[in-house]
């Protein structure tokens, strides 16, 4: 009985052992994957950053030829009265809204972008301007529209909404290029780090798993009986 019982403590004691290398051995792995994942997340992050710096590029490039375009067609109307030049005015009108809104969610991300009220504030005051003048055209004929453009208000207004433009196209492309500049860097930290944390990980597994069969041939192996079996040997030697 006693040999029964110190033959299953030492089993148990081994058991435990194996289950305590495991869990820690578990743990460590979970804790490189955190550190990988966190490290991936950060890589993908810079990537987004460069697509939404790209965009707001092009957001301002293109509220530059939709502000174009509507000016284009107001001239036309006002010197012919041509009701075709400002057709797709309001169509023009309506996707400079929606650019305008991207902006603004895009700003509230990107505080630097742009003051997001003074171009909002300028580009209605340059369209409300456009209104005005065909509006003279329509109702007061062509001799009223052109003093309406002798007060210069358009062109100055137009001016404010060109320099924000300008301005908000120049602090993209510094930001762009910093972005771009940062990813190189955080794909090779990623890099490096996966591997190193790879690396650590296959060697954690291989020493885990050398302890774990070490173990296990400690418990297998036949000592309590062999130990018995020597004492009677050394005591009949002895008679």
């Amino acid at each position: 009985m006693s040999r029964q019982s110190d033959t299953t403590f030492i089993k148990f004691e081994i058991s435990r052992k194996i289950a305590v290398q495991i869990f820690i051995a578990l743990g460590i792995i979970i804790l490189i994957s955190v550190s990988s994942f966190r490290s991936l997340q950060n890589l993908l992050n810079s990537s987004q950053a460069i697509i939404d710096h790209s965009d707001n590029i092009s957001r301002a490039q293109e509220m530059v030829n939709i502000l174009f375009r509507l000016e284009v067609g107001q001239k036309g109307f006002v010197i012919t009265g041509d009701e075709s030049f400002f057709a797709q005015s309001e169509e023009l009108i309506n996707q400079l809204n929606r650019i305008l809104k991207d902006v603004r969610i895009s700003a509230e991300k990107y505080p630097s972008l742009v003051s997001i009220s003074s171009l909002d504030a300028s580009v209605q005051n340059r369209l409300n301007l456009m209104h005005q003048s065909v509006s003279y055209r329509r109702t007061s004929g062509f001799e009223a529209a052109r003093k309406f453009f002798l007060t210069q208000k358009g062109r100055k207004s137009s001016e404010v909404v060109w320099n924000l433009l300008e301005d908000m196209q120049d602090r993209e492309t510094i930001e762009l290029k910093r972005a771009i500049k940062d990813q190189r860097e955080k794909e090779r930290i990623t890099q490096m780090t996966v591997l190193a944390e790879s690396f650590a990980a296959f060697l954690l597994i291989l020493f885990a798993s050398l302890r774990v069969n070490s173990d296990l041939l400690v418990a297998r192996s036949p000592r309590g009986d062999s130990g018995e079996m020597r004492q009677p040997l050394k005591s009949r030697s002895r008679k």
